[in-house]
């Protein structure tokens, strides 16, 4: 009866559509395409950049996270945007950042 168990734990984990790992969620499903975003605004002063919207990983699913204006912590800063690297077993999220 355990061997049944176990085999049957080892299929659930098999079929899951992500797995945590140290680096964050593997995905094995690729993120959709992101919608096509119209006018965005003018910036709300001159040290602000608008950071793209992005789908993050929620339970089961990509769920679509909307693009803001955000502040530059310095004059220099450059955004540099977050993404879905694939992988030999899926996609890993890697975080947007501040560079310089």
């Amino acid at each position: 009866m355990r061997k049944l168990i176990s085999i049957a734990l080892f299929a659930l984990v098999l079929t899951t559509s992500s797995c945590y790992e140290s680096g964050g969620f593997v995905v094995r499903s690729a993120p959709p395409p992101p919608p096509t975003i119209g006018y965005v605004g003018v910036a709300p002063g001159p040290e602000y950049i608008w950071v793209d919207g992005y789908y993050r990983w929620d339970r089961d699913q990509y769920v679509w996270t909307q693009g803001e204006w955000r502040r530059r912590p310095h004059p220099r800063a450059e955004w540099v945007p977050g993404y879905w690297r694939p992988r030999h077993d899926g996609y890993i999220w890697i975080e947007g950042r501040w560079r310089r």
